[in-house]
């Protein structure tokens, strides 16, 4: 982990800094296009939902799931029915309970992003304009509009946090009901032995499966949070590169068309 994490930081400060190196070769006017806090959110929180939080949590699902194929890839020799159930089962809630809270925590993920950035922009105007808010008398608006602001992310965050809890509650009651059920149809079906067996196999089972799942689905809901500010992110990138390479196309018809011995003087 350290070294991944350590990798894809390098590799986020290696983006950052190629953003702002595009931006700054940008000419005056192009630049006016974003604010400064604009600039600032992407080549700083952009670069991190791109590279450090969306890959990080993608390798961390990874390892994850590599681990729960390894798992049951041996378990299954010991008892086919109970892994194979037990695999679909939580598989099944894992999927349904990250699409429906993905929407939320997406939604949640753009919001916080958003209000960062307007906040940041409102304190540096405010200050910038001190003696205009003054003599206009404007320090209550400003003062409710920021308010308005950190209330509002406020609670992005709380939601956030919340439904990061929800998938946690999911799969203990899971594990609740499908104990019961595997009891029930290992006596059902098969005599003392096989269903204390199945039970044990259940149970070990569960106890490392629901953690490696609950480590997946966090990976997912964050990959959702950061989709937007990444989006933004490669959006801002590309608009940037494009706009360079206009201008360098235009900057090249200009002197083609320059006379050879006005462009030697």
């Amino acid at each position: 982990t350290r070294k991944i994490i350590g990798f894809l930081s390098i590799r986020e400060a290696v983006v950052s800094s190629v953003y702002m190196n595009e931006v700054l070769n940008l000419s005056p006017l192009d630049q006016r296009r974003w604010s400064p806090q604009y600039i600032s959110g992407v080549a700083l929180t952009g670069a991190n939902c791109a590279v450090t939080i969306s890959l990080g949590q993608m390798v961390n699902g990874m390892v994850e799931a590599l681990s729960i194929v390894l798992l049951f890839t041996g378990v299954t020799f010991v008892n086919p029915s109970v892994t194979i159930s037990t695999i679909f089962y939580f598989s099944f809630l894992a999927y349904f309970s990250t699409k429906f809270l993905g929407r939320k925590i997406r939604i949640a993920g753009q919001e916080t992003y958003r209000i960062g950035i307007s906040s940041t922009e409102l304190i540096q105007n405010s200050v910038s304009t001190a003696r205009e808010i003054h003599t206009s008398d404007a320090q209550k608006r400003i003062s409710t509009i920021f308010s308005d602001q950190r209330f509002a992310s406020y609670k992005a965050t709380r939601s956030k946090a919340f439904i990061g809890l929800i998938p946690k509650f999911i799969f203990e009651v899971a594990l609740v009901v499908g104990a019961i059920f595997i009891c029930a149809a290992q006596v059902y079906f098969y005599d003392a032995h096989k269903a204390i067996t199945g039970m044990v196999v259940f149970l070990a089972l569960t106890s490392r499966l629901v953690p490696s799942l609950l480590k997946i689905q966090n990976a997912l809901l964050e990959l959702r949070a950061a989709t937007s500010p990444t989006l933004n992110f490669l959006e801002e990138l590309n608009k940037v590169k494009r706009l360079n390479l206009q201008n360098h196309n235009a900057l090249n018809k200009a002197e083609s068309r320059i006379p050879a011995t006005q462009n030697h003087n």
